[in-house]
């Protein structure tokens, strides 16, 4: 690894940056992938020119010391970008000490980055849900821009402090806020500023339960953005005018506030709030009884949104259309639409929280059954007596016709149904809070299975010399402890050979770098080298982001089967036949990092795990192993 290490600094001092341009070069085009979306690319530029800055040194040339700290905030909005809030924090920080450092040298451009960097940093503080440090983070951003007398700036932060304000339900600080914002952006003769202020305080209004207040507030934005002829900014206040009416009482005015949005919309060809506008106006059209509006509304509104499949709207679509065709006595076409509510669910599932494909297959099963059970669509949203019923009538109870399902089957279908309901009620679809009401059945712990460090060599050096793709899959799977999903989804752009680690996008779509040792990659240099060479050759593989890392004999990415074959393949050469799978390398990394005195922490890092106690499972392991170790060796044991 230290070679490794002193190679990389090697390549990087002779491609130092020679000048300022350089660096504005790439740092345009990581903005152009950025803006693109293209943000794993993004991401993987903006490593590589961090690492460049850093190994040339502030005094490279005259700007360096700035570009060093323009990369740090590139990072930090790269990650922020693509959801990691939580990583962002240390790039943004780093980036505000170095632009503070030159601010107070007298350089006034770092100075407002500086600023810059302290927002960024409570835009994602305010996302993690921290939002007395949001805004502490706000308040010192709007103290610097004061001080440099950038009142736009000023008044741009305010609305951001008076958004945390109100996100912790503190109205009166939030309105007074937010009519500070107003005011100053009255004073730079920014109009259209002036109305998003006028609605920011109708929202908290709304928000606080008074009603008038809130009304008032969104038809001063109303008036002000028919002025300046803003048909989006129009449309947002008329959307909140009509939900405003709906909460009234007033369903007629709602129809005409929600239908004049959902024309703005169209003229717009803004298919997204279209569908949405539609959805709500279905809504208020199903309480006035007019059945035969709100079905055209609904499925207007889901032909807008299946273009958005990602959003969690096509699913409430579908299920209110559910809701509506059940009402009027049509069980045929209320069953074929809450199929479709549970297709987009699960689409919602698989993008949006980057649950596997396997999960969401299982899920797709558990979720038809027990749409189709009996009861269950008939009066599955009138509280929690549909789902305790049909997961009592599945508990395994030793019947031989009819034995159940086995514990983590059951636990896993009592998952799907509980995050189903818990989804359906923050969408305001059902008046219960249904998931409150039902329990995960119990798991017994078990303890992961794992090799011995002696087992784990025995298994390594089992394939033949020749398989050298067998070779290179077992020495990352386990150098790196991935899961065997994550190592064949890898593509060649994702495995640094130089760097010595690997990018891997885990589970929840969390992404994570991990080292990759020496004696792993040699393995690895050798089939991409050889075997995998000849086979893109042969079977004129496109190279997309360098091509899938692992392939079959066909020339497509390795398959699961063909991996967990050379697992078994290697452990029945081995002597370990019977207990070995692509997973028990994983469970063998992580047991025997703690052995040998890794943190906790880092250990969860490397292994990608969302929560500490998915890891702390292998200190039961390491425990066991003391015991049989002490068992052996002290003599009164």
């Amino acid at each position: 690894m230290t070679q490794a290490t002193a190679s990389r600094q090697q390549t990087w001092s002779a491609a130092s940056y020679g000048t300022h341009a350089r660096f504005v070069a790439e740092d345009a085009a990581i903005e152009r992938l950025t803006e693109r979306g293209e943000l794993p690319a993004a991401y993987a530029a903006i490593q590589a020119l961090l690492a460049k800055v850093l190994a040339a040194g502030e005094a490279a040339y005259p700007e360096a010391a700035y570009d060093l700290a323009m990369t740090h905030a590139r990072l930090g909005r790269v990650l922020k970008k693509v959801g990691a809030a939580e990583a962002a924090l240390a790039p943004l920080a780093e980036a505000q000490r170095r632009f503070q450092a030159l601010a107070d040298a007298g350089d006034q451009d770092a100075e407002r980055m500086a600023g810059a960097a302290l927002t960024e940093t409570g835009d994602c503080l305010r996302a993690l849900g921290r939002l007395e440090e949001a805004a502490e983070a706000y308040e010192k951003a709007i103290e610097l821009d004061q001080k440099a007398d950038r009142q736009r700036d000023v008044a741009v932060g305010k609305g951001q402090l008076g958004t945390v304000r109100l996100l912790q339900k503190r109205y009166a600080e939030a309105l007074d806020i937010y009519a500070a914002s107003r005011e100053a952006f009255e004073r730079l003769g920014e109009p259209r500023q002036v109305a998003t202020a006028w609605h920011q305080i109708g929202l908290t209004h709304q928000e606080a339960g008074r009603h008038e207040p809130a009304e008032q507030a969104y038809r001063q934005s109303l008036a002000i953005r028919v002025r300046e002829n803003d048909l989006g900014g129009q449309a947002s206040s008329l959307t909140q005018l009509g939900n405003l009416s709906k909460a009234m009482g007033r369903l007629e005015e709602a129809v005409t506030f929600l239908r004049q949005a959902a024309e703005i919309a169209v003229r717009l060809q803004d298919l997204a709030n279209e569908g949405l506008d539609r959805s709500n106006l279905a809504d208020t059209l199903i309480q006035l009884r007019r059945y035969d509006e709100a079905r055209q509304e609904l499925r207007r509104a889901i032909e807008c949104k299946e273009p958005y499949g990602h959003a969690a709207e096509p699913w409430k679509t579908w299920a209110n259309l559910e809701k509506l065709e059940r009402a009027t006595g049509q069980p045929e076409a209320a069953q074929a639409a809450r199929r479709r509510a549970i297709e987009a669910y699960l689409t919602f599932l698989a993008v949006e929280r980057g649950l596997a494909p396997a999960t969401i297959r299982a899920y797709r099963g558990d979720l038809a059954d027990f749409a189709d059970a009996r009861g269950s669509g008939r009066d599955w949203a009138d509280g929690p007596d549909a789902a305790v019923r049909y997961l009592a009538a599945r508990t395994r109870r030793g019947r031989r016709l009819d034995p159940g399902l086995a514990p983590t089957s059951l636990r896993r279908r009592a998952a799907a149904i509980k995050g189903f309901y818990r989804f359906a009620f923050g969408e305001g679809l059902i008046a219960v809070d249904v998931a409150a009401h039902l329990d995960l059945p119990r798991m017994p712990r078990l303890l992961p299975e794992t090799l011995t460090q002696a087992e784990v060599e025995r298994l390594l050096d089992a394939p033949p010399p020749e398989a050298l793709l067998d070779r290179a899959l077992l020495e990352l799977l386990y150098a790196a402890g991935l899961r065997v999903s994550e190592a064949l989804g890898l593509d060649l752009e994702d495995l640094s050979l130089d760097g010595a680690f690997v990018r891997v996008i885990g589970k929840g779509n969390r992404e994570r770098l991990v080292p990759v040792g020496e004696v792993a990659l040699d393995a690895i240099r050798a089939w991409l080298h050889g075997p995998r060479a000849a086979l893109m050759a042969a079977h004129h593989v496109e190279p997309v982001r360098g091509g899938p890392l692992f392939l079959g004999r066909s020339g497509h990415r390795l398959a699961r089967q063909q991996a967990w074959a050379v697992v078994k393949r290697s452990a029945a050469t081995a002597g370990l036949s019977g207990r070995v799978s692509p997973h028990t390398l994983r469970h063998s990394f992580a047991t025997h990092l703690l052995e040998g005195g890794a943190d906790l922490r880092i250990v969860q890092e490397l292994l990608g795990h969302a929560s500490i106690s998915t890891t702390q499972l292998y200190t039961h392991v390491t425990g066991e192993r003391i015991r049989e170790v002490y068992a052996r060796a002290h003599p009164r044991a």
